[in-house]
């Protein structure tokens, strides 16, 4: 269970996160004649998607844990069951979709970079693509989630979190570099 301070400070910071991640979607997509780019198309993408995972993190991460409301939910998470594991899956699945939208805006800078007269064309023309990668690498990393009933363990707190999460978000993580740094370097040293 997390302490009061915990909770209250997740909130601070994320409700007023949340409601500027919506302001800046409303713009992109009432001004969309003006950001016409693949930057800006695929920044309301993930912002909608990331939108989603911050509000499934909080009802099936945050509240079972917090006080009161913990006590109040935990009874529905304790028994294992398949109905809680299409959501728990969608909770990780965002999770490692924003790792794959940072990757792909931090690459979409890049090629900005590296091919400033074309890299426009490039990601236009291969947005589809671009989106069926964005949403399929993290699909393969956890759709296993699916094939097992999921349930809330109150006599292991947290260690989910701290060994299987971590590792796996840091090989997701270091996984990504190594990609990015693979086509990029190669293309460094050609311009150079």
């Amino acid at each position: 269970m997390m302490d009061w301070t915990e909770f209250i400070i997740c909130n601070l910071y994320g409700i007023p996160l949340f409601i500027l991640y919506i302001r800046i979607i409303h713009v992109l997509r009432t001004n969309r004649q003006i950001y016409t780019s693949a930057f800006y198309n695929f920044v309301v993408v993930s912002g909608i998607v990331d939108c989603c995972g911050y509000w499934l993190n909080q009802i099936f991460n945050r509240w079972p844990a917090a006080p009161l409301l913990g006590d109040a939910l935990l009874f529905l998470f304790q028994t294992p069951t398949y109905y809680l594991t299409l959501p728990y899956m969608c909770t990780f699945y965002s999770m490692y979709l924003v790792h794959m939208s940072a990757f792909l805006l931090a690459l979409n800078r890049v090629s900005s970079l590296l091919i400033p007269l074309s890299y426009e064309k490039v990601w236009r023309g291969h947005f589809h693509w671009l989106l069926l990668f964005y949403f399929a690498v993290p699909f393969i990393i956890c759709f296993h989630l699916l094939a097992s009933p999921t349930y809330v363990s109150t006599e292991t707190p947290n260690h989910y979190f701290k060994y299987v999460q971590i590792f796996q978000g840091a090989f997701f993580g270091v996984g990504l570099h190594a990609y990015f740094s693979k086509i990029t370097i190669p293309n460094m040293q050609n311009q150079g």
